[in-house]
C-alpha cells in the first residue's frame, strides 16, 4: 500500500490532534509500505505513539483484519494499546465504529480487531492466534525461542502480513539484533538527536541522562546504539583514570569523623576471601579509604570484625551480600545495628540484575570522575579483569574469567550503592522523613 506522506500527516493532524515529525511520519509510511520493519529508537522519541496511529489508522481502513500488540509485560503492552484506543476515540467517526471495548481487545463496525496480548514466560499465552500485523514492543527483551517458534507463526498463513518489531537495543545478539542487519527489514534506527531537535526532549534532560547512567546503558538507551558483547567491563583507561596515590588507613589509625559507607563480600567456606571497603563521602569527591580482608573466617569473626570496624568508621550505611552464606551474616548485623529509625545495615542478594544495577552505579560515578581509587593490586586488576555479555534475551551478566575473583570489586560496589543517593543522609519513619539530629520532619523536597 503506497502512502502519501503530505495526506497522511494531514489525516493525522486535523484528525487525531497529532503531528508527526519527519523521521516518525517515515517510519509510519513503512508500516504501511512493507512486511518486515523494525524500530530501533531513543528512548523518549515518540515510537509508542507512532505504532498506535500504524495500529488505529490499520483496523480502521481494512475490514476484517487482526492486530495484535506483544510485550514482555501486561504493564508495557498496554502502552501503545492505550494510544491506540486513544486515537480511536479522537475521531467521532472512528468511535462510532466501535463495537467491543475492552483492555484486552478492541473490535470495530468493520470487523477488524486489536488485542492487546502480554508475553507470559515460554510465550505459552501466546499460542494459537493469527494476525495479519504483528507488533512486538521491546522485543529484544522477549527470548528467540518465543519468536521464532510462537509469534511467527501468527501470520505464517498470511498472504499480506506485517511483522514490526520495536525496542532499544541490548547487545549484539537475539532475534532483534539478526533483523536490524536483515536486508528483509526496513530499519530506522534513531537515537535522542532527533528527539532534541524536534523539541521532544531537552538537552538539558540529556545531559542529565548521560550524568545518571554509566556510558554503556546511556549507548543503548539514548543513543540506541548496539554494544559488542563480551568485553571488559571498566577497561583500563577508565580504572586509570581514577587511580592516585595516597596511603590507606588501617584497622589501627585515629579516623576523623566523617560520612563512611561499607560494602562486605562475605566469602564462601575458604573459596573467596571476605573483603571489606570502605567509602568516605565528601562534597568535592568521594574516596576509598580502607580495604580490609579476612580469610576462612567463621560467623562469628566476621561479625566481631564488622562491629569493630564500625565502632572505628561508625558507618552511616553498610550494605553486604546476603547470597548463600551471607544471609545469616546479614541477619545477626540486622539484629546488631538496625532500629525502627535507622536501617543501617542492608542485604543484596546477588543475581543478574542487581548486580548490573550496583556496578551500572559504580561505573556512572567513575566515568563521572567522583569516585577517587587507591593504587591496591588486588582490586585495580580485578576490576580491570571483569568482562560483560548479553544474553540472547538481552540482559546483561557482569562475570569474571575463569580462575579470576570478584570480591574486591563487588564489595566496592556495595559500597558504593549509596553514596550518590540524596536519600542516604535521610532516615525513615512511617513514611515521614526525619533529618539526621531526629528532629522536625521535613516535607519540602517530596
Amino acid at each position: 500500500m503506497k502512502v502519501n506522506k503530505e495526506r497522511l500527516k494531514e489525516l493525522a493532524k486535523q484528525c487525531m490532534g497529532f503531528e508527526p515529525f519527519p523521521y516518525q511520519l517515515d517510519f509510519i509510511s513503512d508500516c504501511f509500505e512493507h512486511k518486515y520493519i523494525l524500530a530501533c529508537w531513543s528512548r523518549q522519541i515518540g515510537k509508542s505513539t507512532c505504532t498506535a496511529l500504524f495500529a488505529c489508522l490499520a483496523a480502521v481502513l481494512n475490514p476484517d483484519i487482526t492486530i495484535i500488540i506483544i510485550s514482555k509485560s501486561e504493564r508495557q503492552s498496554k502502552e501503545i494499546y492505550i494510544k491506540v484506543l486513544d486515537f480511536l476515540h479522537r475521531v467521532p467517526e472512528f468511535r462510532k465504529g466501535l463495537k467491543q471495548e475492552s483492555m484486552e481487545q478492541t473490535i470495530l463496525a468493520n470487523r477488524s480487531r486489536i488485542l492487546n496480548l502480554p508475553c507470559s514466560f515460554e510465550g505459552q499465552s501466546l499460542r494459537g492466534y493469527a494476525a495479519e500485523i504483528c507488533i512486538i514492543d521491546e522485543a529484544q527483551f522477549i527470548p528467540d525461542q518465543v519468536v521464532d517458534e510462537v509469534i511467527s507463526p501468527f501470520v505464517a498463513t498470511k498472504k499480506d502480513f506485517k511483522f514490526i518489531k520495536l525496542s532499544t537495543p541490548q547487545g549484539k545478539q537475539g532475534h532483534f539484533y539478526r533483523s536490524f542487519l536483515d536486508k528483509d527489514y526496513h530499519v530506522h534506527n534513531y537515537s535522542y538527536v532527533e528527539g532534541v531537535r524536534n523539541g521532544l526532549i531537552t538537552r538539558e534532560f540529556i545531559d542529565k541522562k548521560r550524568m545518571e547512567m554509566d556510558s554503556l546503558s546511556f549507548a543503548q538507551e539514548y543513543e540506541a546504539l548496539f554494544i559488542e558483547e563480551a568485553s571488559s567491563y571498566f577497561g583500563s583507561e577508565l580504572i586509570n583514570n581514577n587511580v592516585q596515590d595516597y596511603p590507606l588507613l588501617s584497622e589501627v589509625s585515629n579516623v576523623e569523623s566523617g560520612t563512611f559507607y561499607a560494602g562486605y563480600d562475605v566469602g564462601r567456606f575458604g573459596m573467596d576471601k571476605s573483603v571489606l571497603i570502605v567509602v568516605q563521602r565528601k562534597k568535592e569527591e568521594n574516596r576509598i579509604v580502607f580495604i580490609g580482608s579476612i580469610d576462612k573466617a567463621s560467623l562469628d569473626t566476621q561479625l566481631d570484625y564488622i562491629k569493630r570496624m564500625d565502632k572505628l568508621f561508625h558507618f552511616k550505611k553498610i550494605v553486604l551480600d546476603e547470597s548463600a552464606v551471607g544471609g545469616g551474616l546479614t541477619d545477626f548485623l540486622i539484629k546488631e545495628f538496625n532500629t525502627s529509625l535507622i536501617k543501617k545495615v542492608e542485604g543484596l542478594t546477588f543475581t543478574n540484575k542487581s548486580k548490573k544495577d550496583i556496578y551500572s552505579n559504580l561505573r556512572t560515578l567513575l566515568e563521572n570522575r567522583q569516585l577517587i581509587l587507591p593504587r591496591h593490586p588486588e582490586l585495580i586488576s580485578q576490576l580491570k579483569d571483569l568482562q560483560y555479555e548479553y544474553s540472547d534475551s538481552g540482559n546483561l551478566k557482569i562475570f569474571h574469567p575463569p580462575n579470576k575473583h570478584d570480591d574486591y570489586p563487588d564489595a566496592l560496589a556495595l559500597a558504593v550503592k549509596y553514596v550518590k543517593d540524596k536519600e542516604s543522609a535521610w532516615f525513615f519513619v512511617n513514611n515521614d522523613r526525619l533529618d539526621e539530629s531526629y528532629g522536625n520532619v521535613d516535607y519540602t523536597s517530596w
